[in-house]
């Protein structure tokens, strides 16, 4: 059963080494479904064990890009739009050089 109330829809999916494999479609109680593309999207099922960590609009799986590869099949819609504010996702690590920093 999903209790994790953070998980929505339009939330990007990425792996454990950054790369992008889609957004989640659905929420089920075992499992959520991730989709990628618009022309032609494909999809797989992911369970909740399978989540590393989440961050404000994307959460990471445990496996390589690699590994979720293989599970891709045909979708028959597309993936849905992100629900967060425009700008928001993309940004997740914020550098600093020592002369920017004020502290």
């Amino acid at each position: 059963m999903n209790e994790d109330t953070d998980l929505k829809a339009g939330m990007y999916v990425m792996s454990v080494d950054g790369q992008k494999l889609g957004r989640i479609a659905r929420l089920g109680d075992e499992v959520f479904e991730v989709v990628l593309g618009n022309r032609h999207p494909r999809g797989f099922a992911v369970a909740y064990d399978e989540i590393c960590s989440k961050l404000k609009a994307e959460i990471f799986l445990l496996r390589r890009f690699r590994d979720y590869q293989p599970l891709y099949r045909p979708w028959q819609g597309p993936a849905p739009e992100p629900h967060i504010a425009k700008g928001g996702a993309g940004r997740r690590f914020f550098l600093f050089r020592r002369v920017d920093a004020r502290w």
